[in-house]
C-alpha cells in the first residue's frame, strides 16, 4: 500500500495539459549559418549539427564562429532571486559557484569568444576513499570507468 503522505507523479507534474499546451517549436533567430561548401564536405556532421543548435538556443548566426569554451562547475543549489534557498546545494558555495560562472561567461563573450557553461555535482564526501579513476571524474576532467555510486 503506497505511504499516504508521498505524492503521486500527476499531483508532482500535474495532468497532460501542460504538454498540450506547451510551446514545443519556433522560429529560429534572423540570418544564415555560416555554413561553406568545403565544411560540407570536411566537417564532422556533429559539428555542424552544434552550429544549429547553438542558433536555436539563441546566438546569432553571424557570431557562431566564434572560439569555444565550456565552464565546467559544480554549482549546485538553487535560490530565489532575493537569496532565500528554494533547494539546498551538497555545501555552502554551491550559489556563489553560479555568480563566478556569470562573469566567467560574460568576460568570454565580452572578449569575443562564444562560452558554454555545464554543470556536475558529485556527492561523495572528500574524505570517502574511492580510486580517482572512479570518483569525481565529472569535476576532473579524468574518465569514469565504472559507476561507483548506486
Amino acid at each position: 500500500m503506497p505511504d499516504p503522505t508521498t505524492p503521486t507523479l500527476e499531483n508532482i507534474l500535474g495532468d497532460a495539459h501542460f504538454v498540450a499546451t506547451a510551446r514545443l517549436q519556433g522560429d529560429g533567430p534572423d540570418g544564415r549559418l555560416p555554413i561553406t561548401e568545403e565544411m560540407l564536405r570536411q566537417e564532422p556532421s556533429g559539428n555542424l549539427f552544434g552550429l544549429t543548435q547553438n542558433a536555436g538556443m539563441g546566438w546569432q548566426p553571424t557570431e557562431i564562429g566564434r572560439p569555444q569554451y565550456l565552464i565546467l562547475s559544480t554549482s549546485g543549489g538553487l535560490r530565489d532571486s532575493d537569496g532565500h534557498p528554494i533547494a539546498q546545494g551538497y555545501h555552502t558555495g554551491h550559489w556563489e559557484l553560479d555568480l563566478l560562472v556569470r562573469q566567467a561567461a560574460e568576460t568570454l563573450k565580452e572578449q569575443g569568444a562564444l562560452p558554454f557553461a555545464a554543470y556536475c555535482s558529485d556527492p561523495i564526501p572528500a574524505s570517502t576513499s574511492i580510486p580517482s579513476s572512479q570518483g569525481r571524474a565529472c569535476c576532473t576532467g579524468k574518465r569514469r570507468t565504472s559507476a561507483p555510486m548506486a
